[in-house]
């Protein structure tokens, strides 16, 4: 099974935030023999996260936001 971890926020993509939401949850998946295809951050834009969610679901079996 292949997932694919998507973190939504301009807070992330500037840096004032550092994504340990990702990290995290990309160790627990690791943990249930999933294997994370991707990890990828998008900024507050609709149009973006849709893209980004469209890209993600069409490769992997499980797509965590």
């Amino acid at each position: 099974m292949k997932a694919h971890i998507i973190s939504i926020g301009d807070e992330l993509l500037i840096g004032q935030t550092i994504n340990s939401n990702a990290s995290y949850i990309g160790e627990l998946l690791t943990g249930l023999q999933i294997q994370v295809a991707k990890i990828s951050v998008v900024g507050d834009n609709e149009e973006d996260i849709l893209s980004e969610f469209q890209q993600a679901s069409s490769g992997n079996d499980l797509v965590v936001v």
